[in-house]
């Protein structure tokens, strides 16, 4: 029998074994929850050693670099998706370039210029395909590059597709192209799309304060595009500019664009060339497929076509907006008579709106519709808003002060100058209109044809009974309406004919000086259309120079009604609601003054923007010949270089640190 003793030290011994036993379970169990912590940790490092790893490389070339892959090493700008950064000039004088990027590994990485000049990049070959610094592009980024003698020619018997600029050929994808430049760029090929930066960007991108000055760009085959910066785009073109430009195809060409595919938007940018040969032309676009938006831009240049020629825009398939706007151009269009052809100072054909906008120059069509703004435009919805004219405008048919042939509204619009038709159709705002709607508006043009010529409009038709939404109304005339032929006498102060069933139009207030005639207005002599009364009494919303709260003013006893309008010059308006010093009217003071085609504001010479340039691409020459001699390859050493930021080298350092925690927590493991 155990006595009472032995079983209370037997108790006693084994609540000390318990407390033992449970002190080191709590042990155990603290480590192993450290354990779990420091594999957590771990896996975390990894996961973001992994992400280290995705990042695009970072890689600093310089002119060796340079050298080496045009000589044929391809280790060089073999990563499609690294950061280039441009660290010194680079010459490349005397190599063939071979474009980085091909159709089945596009670049899509990013090129940092630092406002470095890679010159002499020639390229001659007989091959199809897309060519410049960079030949196949997808969703990448350039930025403060720029080229300096850019030359491409085809030496190919056969025509082949081709698509050439300086920066790029072909971009898809979303690019984004800020602060390029490029200056003697020389382009000739048989088919395709060349520009002076990029051939063909064929989804939507981005291209910011960029430029070109000095080009001579030539497709001599097909009916392709061709613009000073970018052959044929879809997107956005912001503050660009080009200047001194020679352009030449049998298809659309552009001062800034050949063709706008997609809907886009061109702002604050300009354009001055010279285009020898085209189908269609604009100073600024040569062809707009798909609506869009030109605004606060200008072009001037002498412009040539075989179809549909504008000084602003070529021809415009889509309903768009061109908004505080100018060209001063001489156009000239050999289309014959019949078909949608037509020469305009701002568009040649358009479907769409023009705002605040004005016109300069010489518009010639060897055929039909020839228009200060507008050539041709058969849009009813289309608009003529608050622009004016000051062109002389001759066709053969179908010539007028803002438009030859139009259907749609305008409104507080005016046309001065000369307008001809060598044979019928001649107006001082319309020479043929269909559905036309004009009010608010005035001409002070001298109009000529062998018939059918008038003051605002030479030849009203009629399409359909149906049609009712046609009038004239609060609108003048005060300048010289004369037939040239042995016509059959439709001649008027206001309208040449009027086809029109009586019912299906409205005229109403509308005025003429007194050595006129026409059923339709009223004649009032030279003094009388200088009163306010005269247009008050008839209802028109008039008051003196003063008073900014009315649609017209007139100086009492000096002028005859103008415009309280938004005045254009260069495509940069005035502040709302001042009296427009630009507007024209009263033809027989002299009091309005009208915008000069000469005090339109200059983009600046060639050598004044490459002198900028320069200023810009001015940096601190120590530090540049710093980073370009730190490696005879053309590699900058450190975080600059390949292996500095190679992804490997963050992958392999996460594993090294990954396995040192891990064999902390083992050792501490063991010791326990």
């Amino acid at each position: 029998m155990f006595s009472k003793s032995s079983i209370a030290s037997a108790n006693r011994l084994r609540q000390s074994s318990s407390i033992s036993n449970g002190g080191r379970g709590t042990s155990v169990s603290s480590f192993c929850q450290f354990s779990k912590y420091l594999f957590c940790v771990c896996a975390v490092l990894l996961i973001l050693c992994g992400m280290a790893a995705a990042a695009p490389a970072q890689i600093s070339v310089n002119q060796a670099y340079f050298n080496a892959y045009a000589a044929g090493d391809t280790g060089k700008f073999a990563d499609m998706e690294a950061d280039y950064i441009l660290t010194g000039n680079v010459d490349l004088d005397g190599y063939n370039w071979k474009p980085i990027g091909t159709n089945l590994n596009k670049f899509n990485g990013t090129f940092e210029g630092k406002g470095f000049t890679i010159s002499n990049l020639t390229i001659n070959t007989a091959d199809e395909g897309s060519f410049g610094l960079f030949g196949y592009v997808n969703n990448a980024e350039f930025s403060n590059i720029s080229f300096k003698n850019f030359s491409f020619s085809f030496t190919g018997g056969t025509a082949k597709q081709t698509y050439v600029g300086a920066l790029a050929g072909h971009i898809s994808g979303n690019a984004e192209i800020e602060n390029c430049s490029g200056s003697d760029i020389t382009i000739e090929c048989k088919f395709g799309a060349i520009g002076g930066l990029v051939g063909l960007i064929k989804e939507k991108s981005n291209i910011n304060n960029s430029s070109v000055v000095s080009c001579d760009l030539k497709l001599t085959t097909n009916l392709d595009p061709v613009g000073g910066l970018v052959g044929s785009m879809y997107g956005n073109i912001t503050g660009c500019s080009v200047s001194s430009a020679k352009l030449s195809s049998v298809g659309s060409v552009g001062g800034l664009v050949g063709s706008i595919e997609g809907k886009s938007n061109i702002t604050n940018s300009s354009a001055s060339c010279t285009v020898s040969e085209s189908g269609s032309a604009g100073g600024l676009v040569g062809y707009i497929f798909a609506s869009s938006n030109i605004t606060n831009s200008s072009a001037s240049g002498n412009l040539n076509g075989n179809m549909c020629v504008g000084g602003l825009v070529g021809e415009v398939k889509d309903m768009s907006n061109i908004t505080n706007s100018s060209a001063n151009c001489n156009v000239y269009t050999a289309a014959k008579e019949g078909g949608t052809f037509g020469a305009g100072g701002l568009a040649g054909l358009m479907q769409g709106h023009i705002i605040n906008s004005s016109a300069f120059g010489t518009v010639t069509s060897k055929g039909d519709f020839a228009g200060g703004l507008i050539g041709d435009s058969s849009n009813r919805a289309s608009s003529i808003q608050n622009s004016f004219s000051k062109c002389t405008v001759s066709a053969k048919n179908k010539a007028g002060g803002l438009a030859g042939f139009y259907f749609g509204t305008i409104s507080q619009s005016y046309a001065s100058g000369l307008v001809t038709a060598s044979e019928n159709y001649a107006g001082g705002l319309v020479g043929y209109s269909d559905i036309t709607k004009i009010e608010n508006s005035y001409a002070e043009t001298v109009v000529m044809a062998n018939d059918y010529a008038g003051g605002l409009v030479g030849h009203s038709s009629y399409a359909a009974a149906t049609d009712t939404q046609r009038f004239l109304k609060n609108s003048y005339f005060s300048g010289t309406v004369l037939l040239t032929g042995a016509g059959t006498a439709n001649i008027g102060s206001l309208i040449g004919k009027d086809d029109v069933p009586s019912g299906y139009s409205t005229f109403s207030n509308c005025f003429y000086l007194n050595d006129g005639n026409d059923v339709q207005g009223t004649s009032v002599s030279d003094a009388d259309m200088k009163k306010i009364a005269t247009f008050k009494d008839a209802g028109w919303d008039i008051g003196s120079a003063n008073n900014v709260d009315h649609t017209w003013y007139t100086i009492e006893g000096v002028t005859y009604p103008l415009f309280l309008m938004t005045a254009v010059e260069s495509g940069i308006p005035e502040e709302p609601g001042k009296i427009d010093s630009h507007a024209g009217g009263g033809s027989g003071t002299g009091q309005a003054k009208i915008v000069d085609s000469t005090d339109k504001k200059s983009s600046g010479s060639k050598d004044d923007v490459i002198q900028q340039q320069n200023n810009t691409q001015k940096q601190d020459d120590t530090q540049k010949q710093g980073d370009s001699q730190k490696s005879d390859n053309g590699e900058s050493s450190g975080f600059g270089s390949d292996i500095g930021n190679s992804k490997w080298f963050y992958f392999f350092s996460g594993i090294v640190l990954s396995a040192l925690i891990g064999s902390l927590a083992f050792f501490l493991n063991r010791r326990k």
